[in-house]
């Protein structure tokens, strides 16, 4: 089929390609969620290093994956636009344009941080340190600071400082790394802003003032909830 620029193929070829980019898009979405699985598995038996290590590696590659997915799909969109602009010639080939506009994009995904600095990879890392603070994690050659690890001494605790029990929907502060029962947080912000003044992080021994802007679901201590949870629920079996 000749995608020339004048054809209406050309559109739905360019949709076609949109179409699957959302697809894959899912699939990264989805490995996302089960390497947090996953690794907490491998913390909880206590699995060694070598496991996590191919986890991570598995992780840089969901990240190169997305690198590659969001340029494919800003040259799709940038062609599209461009098309729509009458920006660009009728005789066109529309596959070796993207292609030329795929490998600009590309390049430039090549020259980002190092996969170690990525807000996936570094969000993988502290999630994980809720769970074991003492496992040591592959990092890539940048150090992590004590910052980093502030809140992450000792066993993974799933009570909330508020309620002072086990949370079910766990947020965490992105400033301190402080887990709290979502409701319960919330409802410590409301009360504080109702009274005019700020809402202290209700930790013992952090001064941190909380922000409902940041707040974000500690998606690998409520997977560990849900794990524990269920395996309590479990018949013993008889000896």
């Amino acid at each position: 089929v000749d995608l020339k620029m004048s054809d209406t193929v050309g559109s739905r070829h360019l949709d076609g390609a949109m179409h699957n980019l959302e697809k894959m898009s899912e699939y990264v979405q989805t490995g996302k969620t089960e390497v947090i699985e996953v690794g907490i598995e491998l913390l909880e038996n206590k699995i060694e290093n070598s496991g996590m290590d191919k986890l991570q590696e598995c992780i840089g590659g969901l990240i190169r994956a997305e690198q590659r997915v969001k340029a494919f799909t800003h040259s799709v969109d940038s062609l599209k636009s461009r098309w729509q602009n009458g920006e660009l010639e009728d005789s066109m080939d529309i596959v070796e344009e993207l292609e030329a506009d795929f490998k600009r994009e590309t390049e430039k995904v090549t020259n980002d941080p190092s996969l170690w600095d990525h807000e996936f990879m570094t969000s993988f890392i502290e999630q994980m340190k809720t769970i074991d603070a003492g496992f040591e994690f592959n990092t890539g050659v940048k150090p992590r600071g004590d910052d980093d690890v502030m809140q992450m001494a000792g066993e993974a605790t799933t009570t909330c400082p508020i309620t002072q029990c086990q949370m079910a929907d766990p947020v965490k502060d992105k400033i301190c790394g402080h887990s709290f029962e979502k409701q319960a947080i919330l409802a410590h912000i409301a009360q504080c802003q109702k009274r005019k003044r700020p809402a202290k992080c209700p930790s013992t021994g952090c001064t941190n003032i909380i922000d409902r802007n940041n707040l974000e679901s500690n998606v690998a201590l409520k997977q560990l909830i849900q794990r524990r949870v269920k395996d309590s629920n479990q018949p013993q079996s008889s000896v």
